[in-house]
C-alpha cells in the first residue's frame, strides 16, 4: 500500500517553497532599489558638480576683470610714476620751492 502523506507536510514545504520564493524576490528588488538608488546618487553628484563647475566659472570670470582693471590702473600709475620722476620734471619743482637742481645721486627710485 502507498504511503500516504499528511497534509500538514505538505503545507509546510509549501510554505517552504514560498518562502525560498519571496525571499528570491526580495533579493532582487534589494539589488534593483540599490540600483536605483546608486544612479539617484550619481544623477544628484552630476547636478551638483555642473553648479559647482558655473559658480567657478563665474568667479574666474570676475577675477578676470577685476585683473583687467588693475592691470589698466597699475599701467597708469606706472606711466605718472615716470612723468614726476623725469629729471626735468624734477628741476621745474626744484626751482618752484626754490631749491637747485637735483643730481642723478639724489635721485632715487623705489620699486
Amino acid at each position: 500500500m502507498p504511503q500516504r502523506r499528511s497534509y500538514g507536510q505538505s503545507a509546510k514545504k509549501s510554505v517552504v517553497c514560498s518562502k525560498s520564493f519571496l525571499s528570491e524576490i526580495l533579493k532582487i528588488s534589494g539589488r534593483k532599489a540599490a540600483c536605483f538608488t546608486f544612479a539617484l546618487g550619481i544623477l544628484l553628484l552630476g547636478l551638483w558638480i555642473s553648479h559647482e563647475i558655473r559658480d567657478v566659472a563665474k568667479e574666474i570670470e570676475q577675477l578676470q576683470s577685476e585683473m583687467n582693471h588693475l592691470s589698466a590702473q597699475n599701467q597708469e600709475f606706472s606711466s605718472k610714476k615716470t612723468l614726476l620722476t623725469r629729471h626735468d620734471q624734477l628741476k621745474e619743482l626744484g626751482k618752484k620751492l626754490r631749491l637747485h637742481p637735483p643730481t642723478n645721486s639724489q635721485v632715487i627710485t623705489l620699486h
